[in-house]
């Protein structure tokens, strides 16, 4: 097997040949552990614990994930003022009270998916290559409604007319590859 910078790409003796064999072993090892015995909020992105007050009833929640976006606010229009490209024009009518007005909307079509949210003021920069402010969204879903359908209701209020980036944090049991407990 060739050289890479004077070192062999393959074992050239059995103590090296051993070693590979036993990393080969424990790499297989945590993979049949992780998909077949490993607890599913394990096996998550990011899992919510519910703490009781008492203390005796501590969980992690099943079936709901994290979905975090931006939307438009007051500041926006003024860091916006710089920019020529048509298609971030519709970031140019956010408000705070047009953030209260998507909080509502939110809560009328989502309201028996959504298990909470929370948004509050940030900067950087995005698509549109210009540093602005707006506010920043985690919104907890059950898994009923999925990020694409969640993005819909998202274009369908604030009818972008560029791409819009979402975080998924976690992951929609359904959609989990080696979840069990989701085959119904």
């Amino acid at each position: 097997m060739e050289n890479y910078n004077g070192f062999s790409l393959w074992p050239s003796n059995r103590l090296q040949f051993a070693s590979f064999l036993i990393m080969l072993a424990l790499c297989l090892g945590g993979l049949v552990y992780y998909v077949g015995y490993a607890p599913d909020n394990h096996r998550r992105a990011i899992s919510t614990l519910v703490a009781t007050p008492d203390g005796k009833e501590n969980l992690y929640t099943e079936n709901s994930y994290n979905l975090g976006f931006w939307t438009p606010d007051q500041f926006t229009q003024e860091d916006m003022l710089s920019s020529v490209d048509p298609q971030y024009e519709w970031q140019r009518g956010g408000s705070d009270s047009k953030n209260i007005e998507f909080e509502e909307f939110l809560l009328k079509r989502c309201g028996d998916h959504m298990f909470g949210w929370r948004r509050h003021g940030i900067v950087g920069v995005g698509g549109s290559r210009v540093k602005k402010r707006g506010q920043w969204w985690t919104v907890t879903l059950h898994d009923s409604i999925t990020p694409e359908e969640f993005a819909e209701k998202y274009r369908a209020f604030w009818n972008p007319g560029s791409k819009v980036y979402f975080e998924v944090l976690g992951r929609p049991r359904r959609f989990e590859p080696f979840n069990k407990s989701s085959e119904k």
